[in-house]
């Protein structure tokens, strides 16, 4: 059985979010891990420009490789919250080949930033992502 660590951060800024966050994935890439982002354009192209200005070499490689995903998060809400329920069979329909390409059959590790429950939250719909955090959890499929 895989170990899932999770762990909520609240920030003040972009700045600051950006900066935590590429050092959280830079130290995966370099460690080998697989990178998945899903999060606003912003904030991903934001953190493919830190990432590519202060990684190394093999790390900003990893970048264009399969070992990185960067993903809208509005548009993968749209591909498994339905009618403000999480789908489990799209979610794990969804993310599932994405971690198995990323990790290699799907047994290695990989780095997620998301911002989906940030991004309910801030469109109101408080009770939608509560539901995705819990349900999050229990579809997750590299269990």
């Amino acid at each position: 059985m895989q170990m899932i660590e999770h762990f909520v951060q609240f920030y003040e800024n972009d700045v600051y979010l950006i900066s935590q966050v590429a050092g959280f994935l830079r130290a995966g890439l370099q460690a080998g891990d697989a990178a998945v982002v899903i999060a606003t354009k912003p904030h991903r192209d934001d953190l493919e420009n830190r990432l590519r200005a202060d990684t190394s070499r093999m790390a900003a490689q990893q970048l264009h490789a399969d070992r990185y995903v960067a993903l809208d998060a509005a548009d993968t809400l749209s591909q498994f919250l339905v009618d403000g329920q999480l789908d489990g069979e799209r979610f794990t329909g969804l993310f599932g080949p994405i971690l198995k390409r990323t990790t290699g059959s799907g047994d290695g590790r990989a780095r997620v930033f998301g911002e989906m429950v940030g991004l309910l939250c801030t469109e109101g719909k408080h009770e939608a992502a509560i539901r995705v955090k819990d349900e999050l959890s229990i579809c997750l499929p590299w269990r």
